[in-house]
């Protein structure tokens, strides 16, 4: 059987030749391989330090903004107890002058459009409540609302001489009576 089989003469075992190297050709890939490659490792370490620029701009820029923020807030923290203190000293005076209103009244009092608050018309209604004089009491046109609704209407249960309240023009809802 070995003997049966025929070579094929074009059909062969051994390997292609292959063409001849150009040896200044690959020497000169190789080199531009070489530049290319530090080119490129040039680029990534100038883009790394520009990033780390770039970071640390951002991390001061952030620190800037972190103490802007912390100086608003502490600005506004002071501006708020100023506001407080000035509303509260407000308030304190127009108890103050209620009250010497109230003493020095006959039998009527008129607050008309005086920007009475709810703790104010409470301030009031503590008054009315033992007040024996008070015939017309006219708080119209005020900022007066539900709390100070209801401790008017408290106030009325005890006082037996008020005849008249004007409550006209405030912000009163259904619970101020109650």
């Amino acid at each position: 059987n070995a003997q049966s089989q025929t070579i094929d003469p074009t059909v062969s075992d051994s390997p292609r030749p292959r063409p001849p190297v150009d040896y200044p050709s690959y020497d000169n890939l190789r080199r531009q391989i070489q530049q290319l490659t530090k080119e490129k490792a040039d680029l990534e370490m100038r883009l790394e330090e520009q990033v780390k620029q770039s970071g640390a701009e951002l991390k001061r820029e952030r620190e800037k903004h972190v103490q802007l923020l912390a100086a608003l807030r502490e600005e506004t923290e002071e501006l708020r107890v100023e506001v407080s203190e000035f509303a509260l000293a407000h308030l304190q005076a127009k108890r103050q002058d209620l009250a010497a209103a109230w003493t020095a009244a006959d039998d009527r009092l008129n607050f008309d459009s005086e920007n009475i608050d709810d703790a104010t018309g409470i301030a009031l209604a503590r008054l009315l409540a033992t007040n024996t004089t008070l015939t017309v009491l006219n708080l119209r046109n005020n900022k007066l609302g539900d709390k100070a609704g209801k401790a008017l209407a408290k106030a009325l249960k005890n006082n037996k001489t008020l005849q008249h309240l004007n409550l006209h023009g405030n912000l009163l809802g259904d619970e101020a009576g109650k």
